[in-house]
């Protein structure tokens, strides 16, 4: 994929975030269970913040500079599971599968752009949204792996 602008990398992103803000709140409209549409509400809200983040870069490049790349823990549970298709009334820890599969596949994607972009600019925008991906494939692997700790499994 080949951008021409920073105003360029920024819509897609957005675009990006907000389509994975979208899946959430319509899954969670597909929900019956409570607890369910309330994990959906919050991976929306983490959706959401990725997309105000880019849009608070659109408004002020200089902020660039002042996002810290902490480096996320990589549990890697996602790394060896198999991608599974978003259901009503899946189980939870098949939920939590479909959504760390879907971090691990932006944080990939973004990754994958740092090389491919010439300024320092974009490849620093490029590595916000990986490691901001980074950061939350490792929360939802936290609680799958809490989840199933707490199951005996």
């Amino acid at each position: 994929m080949k951008f021409e602008s920073f105003e360029d990398v920024i819509k897609y992103a957005m675009e990006k975030e907000n389509q994975a803000a979208e899946f959430y709140e319509k899954a969670k409209d597909e929900e019956s269970m409570s607890g369910m549409k309330q994990a959906l509400e919050e991976f929306a809200v983490e959706e959401k913040k990725h997309y105000a983040m880019l849009e608070d870069i659109a408004n002020n490049r200089e902020k660039i500079e002042s996002y810290n790349l902490t480096p996320a823990t990589d549990l890697k549970i996602s790394d060896y599971m198999t991608e599974i298709e978003y259901k009503p009334g899946m189980l939870y820890q098949d939920l939590l599968i479909v959504a760390m599969k879907r971090e691990e596949q932006a944080f990939k994607f973004y990754s994958s752009l740092v090389e491919g972009v010439e300024t320092e600019e974009l490849q620093k925008v490029f590595k916000i949204l990986a490691n901001e991906e980074a950061k939350h494939k490792n929360f939802l692997e936290t609680q799958y792996d809490d989840y199933l700790s707490a199951q005996g499994g």
